[in-house]
């Protein structure tokens, strides 16, 4: 699957890049409000694991 359309002069999302690019910016902000929903009265800490498919890697 082709995410991006690249030319000498130009770098475009396909489709479905769009839709990935869509599908990751509502995970982040899930993760934004996950963070913020601790509250500033608690501060983060500790490690966080994230177990992903080898796809992921080449990103």
């Amino acid at each position: 699957m082709r995410l991006l359309v690249r030319t000498s002069r130009k770098l475009a999302l396909t489709s479905e890049g769009l839709a990935f690019y869509e599908h990751c910016a509502a995970l982040c902000a899930a993760a934004r409000a996950a963070v913020d929903s601790v509250g500033e009265a608690r501060s983060a800490r500790g490690v966080v694991r994230v177990n992903a498919a080898g796809v992921f890697a080449a990103l």
